[in-house]
C-alpha cells in the first residue's frame, strides 16, 4: 500500500504543479482522473494505516501482528542492497522515457 500511495501520489502531484512534464498516455479517464488519483491515494494510505494494527486485545506473543516487524525489516534490507550495489546499477524509468522522447523526435513510433 505504501508503494501505491507513493507512485500515485508522485503522478498525482507532477500532474497538478507540472503537468507538461508528464509523458503523453495511451488513453485516459478524462476529468475523472483526477478525483480517482486521489481517492486512490487517500485508500492506499488509509489501508496502509491500519494494516500494521493488532486484531486483538490485550496483545501478547502469539496474536501480536508481526506485519510492522516484516516491513521494517524488508525496508532496512531494501535500503541497504540499493545503497551497496543498486544505486551503481538502476537507470530507473525516466531513462526509459527519454529514450522514447528521443525515438518519437526521430520519426520512430514504439509502444514499449
Amino acid at each position: 500500500m505504501l508503494t501505491y500511495s507513493i507512485s500515485i501520489g508522485c503522478v498525482l502531484w507532477r500532474r497538478i504543479h507540472h503537468p507538461s512534464t508528464l509523458p503523453p498516455a495511451r488513453w485516459s479517464l478524462g476529468r475523472f482522473g483526477l478525483p480517482v488519483n486521489v481517492v486512490g491515494v487517500i485508500y492506499s494510505t488509509w489501508a496502509f494505516f491500519w494494516s500494521f494494527w493488532p486484531s486483538y486485545y490485550p496483545v501478547y506473543l502469539d496474536n501480536f501482528n508481526w506485519s510492522s516487524v516484516m516491513f521494517g525489516g524488508v525496508t532496512l534490507i531494501s535500503i541497504f542492497i540499493y545503497w551497496t550495489s543498486g544505486r551503481h546499477v538502476y537507470e530507473g524509468p525516466a531513462v526509459l522515457v527519454e529514450g522514447r522522447r528521443k525515438a518519437e523526435q526521430a520519426g520512430e513510433r514504439r509502444w514499449s
